[in-house]
């Protein structure tokens, strides 16, 4: 049901006084909430009951928001204003029509707007429960109005825009029952005057679901999550138009529309995993478009995104490796090629030749597009670009851990030669967090090693054990245990030559501390190292593959 003019107070009586309601940046915001030490007075009692009606709590509000921004209002004064809008005000159930209210009511200054928008996006994200289900409609049929009304105002009413498609997002995802909502969204305003607004609300919906914020049940959550999901495939038909659209320079502010494109495209990627073989098939555009997009400065963080969720779904991280634990494999070399596909990326349609070829040819394309980015590392090192440098290495990174089982097989093979020069390239940045982030992918790559040379240890102890003389207690705390590597280990558990022992020297590197380490205060203490939390782990990762004597040995090395 939409909302009638009823339910509001009449604004010509209470909003015709002259306002200055400029922003001051060391104001608090009508929503804050101030410390309880610095109030000198209670907070207002609510009214008595013949005068708690909309109309007269509306003009209270509004006076209250004169105080607020009104230069010759005095400290007091702004406090108390600010507890009645904060504090007083939201806890009223009549509350939902004032906001309403102000956000319809033209010719009032900005922060009002903002005030009404920011309050109801407050308001449905935890006291949705305060509106009857029935009048669910007209409250988003209200929010989509107030969108449209402000989708042709200045810059300024960027932030009211924001609010007010978060409300929206927040509203679509508590009302699990509204199947179609989605769609009916990007039908309403898939036009080029409301393309901004669209693509707001959609990026929206899978940020505010994943950020936790919303005080609901698990079982709501997975609904929601159905929801967006069974939409993906019909928002990605949108993208790809969008991004052609853009592309054949159709769309006026083409940066602006891949800005917003990308970062759409990215929130959805989390919901594409059903529809994969789909894009793979159709869409593979897209994936050409976010590398495209990697050279522009505006465009690189949100191409870098979509590109890593791309490889995510590509699905072809092996699996076999990820318990450390696990004794049971026999062959830890079974993965034989980074492009066979997933029984996740398929839907259990991995014995269809055609997907299997899509899925390949899609893997090559990602793996050659990868490699060939290795130029703008370059260049980013050489301008100490520290934040394309650790983009970059997060989709190298990310590349390498996809397809380290190929990369252990693919022994002579010049493209898993080159991945693996350039994460240790990367490895070896000046930049701590650029250098520790490879640590993510040296775990993976050690996995089968560590295996491996845990049932060397287990078949020592064993024979050791059968000897008697006491030899087997000895044999469980003796790392020197023999360790019969088969041939396709040799390049990397080596002594002298190995891939394993020359990560020594790099991860000792990456975990110096900087000079002025002694001078931070405990946060950046704290910060400094978190980012190199996991270099021991692979040093000891290490000392478990090629023994802790080899390790020691060369640590003493580095140290003379």
């Amino acid at each position: 049901k939409k909302h009638t003019s009823k339910n509001y107070f009449d604004a010509s009586k209470c909003w015709n006084a002259p306002l200055n309601m400029n922003h001051h940046p060391h104001r608090s915001p009508p929503h804050t909430q101030l410390p309880t030490h610095s109030l000198s007075q209670p907070p207002p009692q609510p009214p008595p009951p013949s005068q708690s009606n909309v109309e007269t709590l509306g003009k209270q509000t509004w006076d209250a928001l004169v105080k607020l921004h009104a230069q010759q209002t005095s400290v007091e004064e702004r406090q108390n204003a600010d507890r009645f809008l904060s504090k007083y005000l939201p806890n009223q159930r009549c509350c939902w029509q004032i906001f309403a209210k102000f956000l319809h009511t033209e010719h009032v200054p900005h922060a009002a707007h903002f005030f009404a928008a920011n309050m109801l996006r407050s308001k449905i994200q935890r006291n949705l429960h305060e509106v009857p289900r029935d009048h669910h409609d007209g409250l988003y049929s209200m929010l989509m109005k107030a969108l449209t009304m402000f989708n042709d105002k200045s810059a300024e009413y960027e932030n009211v825009r924001t609010q007010l498609s978060i409300a929206v997002a927040l509203l679509v995802i508590q009302r699990t029952d509204w199947t179609q909502h989605v769609r009916l969204i990007i039908d309403a305003l898939a036009q080029t005057q409301t393309l901004d607004i669209l693509l707001n609300l959609l990026t929206r919906l899978p940020e505010e679901l994943y950020t936790f914020h919303i005080p609901v049940s698990p079982k709501i959550r997975d609904h929601a999550r159905t929801n967006l999901r069974a939409h993906s495939a019909y928002v990605l038909k949108l993208l790809h138009d969008l991004f052609r659209a853009v592309q054949s320079n159709s769309l006026s502010e083409n940066m602006n529309v891949k800005l917003k494109v990308l970062k759409c495209f990215a929130a959805w990627l989390d919901f594409m995993d059903d529809h994969f073989y789909e894009y793979i098939t159709n869409y593979t555009i897209l994936t050409k478009l976010c590398f495209d997009a990697l050279q522009n400065d505006a465009l690189f963080k949100d191409a870098c995104a979509c590109i890593s969720q791309i490889l995510r779904l590509n699905g072809n991280a092996p699996s076999k490796f990820e318990d450390d634990d696990d004794d049971d494999d026999d062959d830890v070399h079974s993965h034989v090629d980074p492009t066979k596909p997933s029984a996740n990326n398929t839907n259990n349609n991995s014995s269809s030749n055609e997907c299997e070829a899509a899925t390949r040819q899609h893997s090559q394309f990602l793996l050659h597009n990868i490699i060939a980015l290795k130029p703008m590392y370059d260049t980013a090192v050489k301008n100490n670009d520290s934040h394309k440098c650790y983009g970059l290495t997060r989709l190298f990174v990310h590349t390498a851990e996809t397809n380290v089982a190929w990369m252990l097989n693919a022994t002579g093979n010049k493209e898993a030669a080159q991945l693996i020069n350039i994460v240790l390239d990367c490895a070896k940045h000046d930049d701590a967090e650029t250098a520790c982030y490879v640590c993510y992918f040296w775990s993976r790559l050690l996995a089968p090693f560590k295996t491996l040379s845990k049932e060397f240890h287990r078949q020592h102890c064993y024979a050791s054990s059968s000897r008697g003389n006491g030899g087997g207690a000895l044999a469980t705390i003796w790392d020197g245990y023999p360790r019969p590597w088969p041939s396709w280990c040799k390049p990397y558990v080596s002594e002298q030559q190995g891939l394993i022992a020359a990560l020594l020297p790099i991860l000792v590197n990456a975990a110096k501390l900087p000079h002025e380490y002694e001078e931070m205060d405990r946060d950046e203490q704290e910060e400094t190292d978190d980012v190199r939390w996991q270099v021991p782990e692979n040093i000891a990762d290490i000392c478990c593959v090629l023994s802790a004597d080899m390790v020691l040995r060369t640590l003493s090395r580095l140290l003379a």
